[in-house]
């Protein structure tokens, strides 16, 4: 679940801490799903919102995060929280030790990888497919920014709703290059009627989540229903602009393989999830961001390219932080650096989304 800190505005202590839901509380360990978790002594468990707890080994149920005493199984891919080992689902952001949603403190929990089977039993439950390798020719850069698709940078405010911002903003550069035509969609739609993919609104989301949701419903325009920066009641479109069936699919990059991010940049922008709970992240002004990205996996933002900078190489990222922030919105996160669990300087590697446009059903919307 990314944002599940409501946006940028909460704060605690010396980095940004949870707010923006009805995240759980509990004794010493806290998981935030954003939503309305349980309560319990010592584990406190979010998985999405309907996280359950168990005693020391908690089954897998095929998509609502579970958590439990020292080992605990995730299936479906909603962030779980637990004691020693934590299971991740889908690449959700899970929590384990002392730590909290984004940017809370703490001794880090373990992340672990999800199973092949459960994995596949959580794409198929929202329509999206994994992609082993990409079959494009890897380039040397890539920048999609100065290719002119790229839709204006805007400001999420304090709403935990980067994953809507990310998934919208991949769609509308992918629609531009299909059909040379700009569109603005509506991210706000997707912060109020999501629910129904499992994501919360400003309490958080995920990419996949808007994807899905759009393929089923489509998505009015900015202009017919406008950004709040809150949660408001749901008006789903019975005739959006950008109708359902317009995104064909979505592929999962799920190798944290630069090589295949590479790939699927060559194809267009890709929503990724990202640490960004640091200082060094949060009051990025330009340059090269490396070495300094701590924290949990729970903001997501949009790949739009990649190339070097003064001899270091980077991955170009547009934010939802408006366009006074970083590089007019923009921040260069170093390539070729991977962490322990191979996800990449600020785990960009971990999760990369993308949606394909049914281009043969396009219009001008």
């Amino acid at each position: 679940m990314y944002c599940v800190d409501g946006g940028r505005g909460s704060t605690g202590g010396d980095d940004v801490g949870v707010g923006g839901g009805r995240g759980s509380t509990g004794g010493d360990d806290v998981g935030v799903g954003g939503g309305r978790g349980s309560t319990g002594g010592d584990d406190v468990g979010v998985g999405g919102g309907r996280g359950s707890t168990g005693g020391d080994d908690v089954g897998v149920d095929g998509g609502r995060g579970s958590t439990g005493g020292d080992d605990v199984g995730v299936g479906g891919g909603r962030g779980s929280t637990g004691g020693d080992d934590v299971g991740v689902g889908g690449g959700r952001g899970s929590t384990g030790g002392d730590d909290g949603g984004r940017g809370s403190t703490g001794a880090p929990g373990r992340l672990a990888t999800i199973g092949t089977e459960h994995w596949v039993k959580y794409l198929l439950i929202l329509g999206g497919k994994a992609v082993p390798s990409i079959p494009v020719k890897v380039l040397e850069s890539v920048d999609w920014l100065k290719s002119g698709v790229m839709s204006p940078v805007k400001d999420q405010g304090h709403c935990g709703s980067c994953w809507a911002f990310s998934a919208r903003g991949a769609i509308e550069a992918r629609y531009k290059l299909l059909t040379n035509k700009s569109t603005l969609l509506s991210e706000q739609l997707l912060v109020d009627c999501g629910h129904e993919t499992g994501s919360l609104g400003c309490a958080g989301g995920r990419m996949d989540q808007a994807f899905s949701f759009i393929k089923k419903h489509g998505l009015a325009l900015e202009s017919a229903y406008p950004y709040s920066a809150k949660s408001g009641l749901c008006r789903i479109d019975e005739s959006p602009a950008f109708k359902a069936g317009y995104i064909h699919t979505f592929y999962f990059v799920q190798s944290k393989s630069e090589h295949e991010l590479k790939k699927a940049l060559a194809t267009g922008p890709v929503s990724v999830a990202l640490r960004a709970s640091s200082f060094s992240f949060r009051h990025y002004k330009s340059g090269v961001l490396k070495g300094d990205c701590s924290g949990p996996i729970s903001h997501a933002g949009l790949a739009v390219g990649y190339g070097a900078q003064d001899g270091i190489e980077y991955w170009l990222v547009k934010n939802s932080w408006g366009a006074n922030w970083g590089e007019s919105g923009y921040i260069k996160i170093a390539r070729g650096v991977n962490e322990l669990d191979n996800s990449g300087e600020c785990g960009i590697l971990a999760e990369p989304v993308f949606p394909v446009l049914n281009s043969a059903l396009l219009t001008t919307v």
